[in-house]
């Protein structure tokens, strides 16, 4: 992060991940993946998709 090869906001992701976010306050998982795909995964992976080369 002092060289700045890392963002702030990149590394808050790295650190805390989809912690901080409730299930009831994202977008809900697509069904097909419920079955798989754990309630704290997919937190990571809304979190994530906050950072501009994830949002896609």
């Amino acid at each position: 992060m002092q060289k700045g090869n890392v963002k702030s906001s990149e590394f808050q992701v790295l650190i805390k991940g989809g912690a901080a976010l409730d299930m009831n306050a994202v977008e809900p998982r697509p069904d097909k993946m419920k079955k798989w795909l754990t309630d704290m995964t997919w937190l990571n992976l809304v979190e994530l998709s906050k950072l501009a080369h994830f949002s896609q």
